[in-house]
């Protein structure tokens, strides 16, 4: 993993992702988002602090995950999963990077309607989510 700084909230889609949801937002909806760290020493990072911010300033509420504070048994499969409005997912399926230097690619996108489905995964993150860190922007940023 390079970091956050390069990665997609830096692309032009991401930018857009963020502008629509910045929007979303002032609208009075409410916007979540776990950032899972695939090792502790990310949140020294000062370019995660940063994502974690400018997200913050659009009205997102962002939390980081720590692989060692995920509950046992919600560690089963951590899917990069949307849930609108409880009633709709998107989920993406990466592709394995075993260990290179290229970012992972995605494999599929879908998305569910099956209630039952995306119950589940609303479930799941809410799991995850009282495992995580909030970020609290006044907390120094790392030099």
């Amino acid at each position: 993993m390079h970091g956050f700084a390069d990665g997609f909230w830096e692309s032009d889609l991401g930018h857009r992702y963020l502008e629509c949801q910045r929007e979303a937002s002032e609208r009075g909806v409410r916007i979540r988002r776990i950032l899972v760290l695939e090792r502790q020493s990310l949140t020294v990072e000062d370019n995660l602090h940063g994502l974690c911010f400018r997200q913050a300033s659009l009205g997102i509420e962002v939390r980081t995950l720590h692989p060692a504070s995920i509950p046992l048994d919600a560690g089963r499969a951590l899917l990069d999963v949307i849930v609108f409005d409880g009633v709709m997912g998107y989920e993406v399926t990466p592709g394995a990077h075993a260990g290179t230097a290229l970012p992972p690619t995605i494999v599929n996108t879908r998305l569910v309607l099956r209630a039952d489905v995306v119950q589940a995964h609303r479930l799941h993150f809410d799991e995850l989510w009282q495992a995580a860190e909030p970020f609290d922007p006044t907390a120094p940023q790392a030099a």
